[in-house]
């Protein structure tokens, strides 16, 4: 227990150095972020063009089926459906793909783990960085929607941005945690995977928190993406600033908070033996 308490009121410190660990280190990530970017496309006849092929694809099909098919009826909240929709779908993919690339992170650049001046740390955030290019595209894709159907810009679709830091640190603590012990339990991708499936259909993305008896409302808040999805449809759509759900971003910001410090105290136990199982 004491050994936990002093490796959490490290974390302060770490961070700083952290920090300026990334700063000294940018080119390099800068260089792995675009071979793991390219090589997600190497070998297709469009190559990178299917970075924008693939999401423009997905949100047309959604906004036929819901925007052509169900046209006047796919409102929530006299909002259509689409435009509803496409803030919380963009953040709940860039979570998803982040969350599973970047627990197979440190497998996926095995070749680095036995240099030993190389900071494997940095390596989580290689994968959150490629992830974030195909996030911009979609967040293109979906403001052209919302000019489309008339929305203009407001102060609070800035606040976005608040939303996408806060999910990035959580997903790093998170990641951290799961590329460490990936390594040596490689069951450990599949239950990821289990999870993203579940929680794709427990997180109000599709659905309305609205349709959930009150009383059992707090069970789904509990997830910590409930924040993350609300506040990016809080952004596009409602117009509420993150300050107006004092309660709710103080346990969210907690639990990052933990998940940041079980991700710093795994990684750190296990670094010393990943070259053992690579």
């Amino acid at each position: 227990m004491n050994n936990i308490i002093l490796q959490l009121c490290k974390i302060p410190g770490d961070s700083v150095s952290f920090v300026r660990e990334i700063i000294g280190k940018k080119y390099l990530i800068y260089e792995l972020v675009k071979r793991d970017f390219t090589q997600r496309f190497v070998g297709s006849w469009l190559g990178i063009f299917w970075a924008f092929v693939e999401p423009l694809v997905m949100v047309l099909v959604f906004w036929l089926v819901f925007g052509g098919v169900f046209r006047g009826k796919g409102e929530v909240d006299s909002v259509p459906y689409i435009l509803w929709l496409l803030p919380a779908l963009i953040s709940w993919n860039y979570f998803s793909d982040v969350f599973s690339s970047g627990t197979g992170s440190i497998r996926a650049f095995s070749f680095l783990v036995k240099k030993v001046d190389f900071k494997l740390s940095i390596l989580p955030i290689v994968k959150i960085c490629s992830s974030l290019i195909l996030h911009a595209i979609f967040l293109l894709i979906a403001v052209c929607f919302l000019f489309a159907y008339g929305s203009f810009p407001t102060f609070y679709w800035f606040q976005m941005l608040y939303y996408l830091l806060a999910m990035t640190l959580f997903l790093l603590g998170l990641t951290w945690m799961t590329s460490s012990i990936s390594l040596f339990v490689k069951d450990v991708q599949n239950i990821v995977g289990i999870i993203l499936r579940v929680g794709f259909y427990g997180t109000p993305v599709f659905w309305n928190i609205e349709i959930v008896p009150v009383k059992y409302q707090f069970l789904f808040k509990l997830n910590p993406l409930f924040y993350i999805v609300e506040g990016y449809r809080n952004s596009f759509v409602y117009g509420k600033g993150f300050w107006h759900e004092p309660l709710q971003t103080a346990y969210f910001w907690g639990v990052t908070f933990l998940c940041i410090a079980g991700g710093v105290f795994v990684y750190r136990k296990l670094r010393p033996h990943f070259a053992d199982v690579v």
